[in-house]
């Protein structure tokens, strides 16, 4: 779809009027992720509309002087708007329709499952609990009460022979909000399903679709990982408040898992990169020696290591020796262990620094080695 520019023609139109509890959803929910001057444009256009013919035509530049923007940036407002569900746009030749869509209710908002979720990864768990309190409301328990209300029939007489009253035209009304549309790429819904053991006990699979899509989109799941997840709601009714409760489990623990993978890829990439004078500066504390540097050079020419692995033996002689740089034939005999040993590339060299953290079990256990990177090279990146 096209942008707007200043001189194209734009219709609007809206078939509702907000009440205060509207407002309240729109500035206290929607605001936080689609920004004020979004919001703005929303109250702008419906303001615009003429209650009495139903929509307004203008151009619009004259929603960008409105809104004091430019039209790139009202082409970005128009986006989040559509984007979050507010607003659906046609296009017919070079007109625009713009047809507004009124505001979820805050219970909606919250509970339905990915705006209350990107609401609270925006705003942190403390600020979040905040807002909700906005829209709590006491409840008064009645189950000592017994319902005494009159049926319509018991207050009113009808006539019999009563016309039934012919309304023509659209009539002003408030629907529910269904317009937020996920389509997610990494995620195939039918190959999902094919996964399955057995057809979930859905009736209404088009929302069945919308809301597993939703979970997806949210935590970042491909078919493989929600079909696992899903497969224990598969013997009754899905419930997919618990349901997204578990997809946020797994989300969370992949993340964590891959925080920490990224951690020891960046060590292990600094090391392997880092200029050998840097490193012996940083380890030993002053300026090496022309000597220095020479005599760890030798050790690569002489093939007693490679140039991609020598970083990493030099690193793990001064750990050992106390950030003190030792002799060349110390050097030597400690190349010859890691030749001995198979270490020959920068991934084994760094392996077996890990490995120099390994748990040493008792009553004659294996060792085992931690899956997180070794303290010690953590305490070097930190200082490096």
């Amino acid at each position: 779809m096209e942008k707007f520019t200043l001189l194209t023609p734009v219709k609007m139109i809206s078939g509702f009027s907000l009440s205060g509890t509207d407002i309240k959803t729109l500035t206290l929910l929607y605001q936080p992720l689609i920004g004020s001057q979004s919001v703005m444009l929303y109250l702008t256009i419906l303001n615009l509309l003429d209650r009495q013919v139903g929509f307004k035509e203008l151009y619009a530049r004259t929603l960008a002087d409105l809104l004091n923007c430019n039209i790139t940036q009202l082409n970005g407002f128009k986006d989040k708007l559509e984007g979050i569900g507010l607003l659906k746009t046609y296009q017919k030749d070079e007109s625009y329709l713009l047809c507004l869509n009124p505001p979820m209710t805050a219970k909606d908002f919250l509970t339905s499952g990915i705006l209350g979720e990107f609401l609270h990864r925006s705003l942190g768990d403390l600020e979040f609990n905040a807002l909700v309190e906005n829209f709590h409301l006491k409840q008064i328990d009645r189950k000592n009460y017994q319902e005494v209300t009159k049926t319509f029939d018991q207050v009113f007489e009808i006539e019999e022979n009563l016309d039934s009253p012919k309304i023509k035209g659209f009539i002003a009304g408030k629907k529910q909000n269904k317009s937020l549309i996920v389509q997610y790429s990494g995620f195939d819904y039918q190959a999902f399903l094919n996964m399955l053991p057995k057809k979930p006990l859905k009736s209404n699979l088009k929302s069945f679709e919308k809301q597993i899509i939703e979970v997806a989109y949210l935590y970042s799941l491909n078919q493989d990982e929600l079909a696992k997840i899903i497969k224990p709601y598969l013997e009754a009714e899905i419930n997919f408040k618990d349901l997204a409760a578990d997809a946020r489990n797994f989300y969370e623990a992949k993340m964590l898992k891959t925080k920490d993978q990224a951690q020891a890829n960046t060590i292990f990439d600094t090391i392997k990169n880092l200029n050998m004078r840097d490193l012996l500066f940083h380890q030993i504390g002053r300026e090496p020696l022309i000597q220095e540097l020479e005599m760890i050079k030798n050790l690569v020419r002489t093939n007693l290591i490679s140039e991609e692995t020598i970083n990493f033996l030099i690193l793990f002689v001064l750990k050992k020796k106390d950030n003190t740089l030792q002799s060349y034939k110390y050097l030597e005999i400690v190349a010859k262990d890691w030749q001995a040993k198979g270490i020959t590339s920068a991934e084994s060299a760094h392996e077996y620094l890990m490995s120099e953290y390994d748990v040493k079990k008792t009553n004659r256990q294996a060792t085992k080695k931690k899956t997180e990177e070794a303290p010690w090279l953590k305490e070097f990146m930190k200082n490096l």
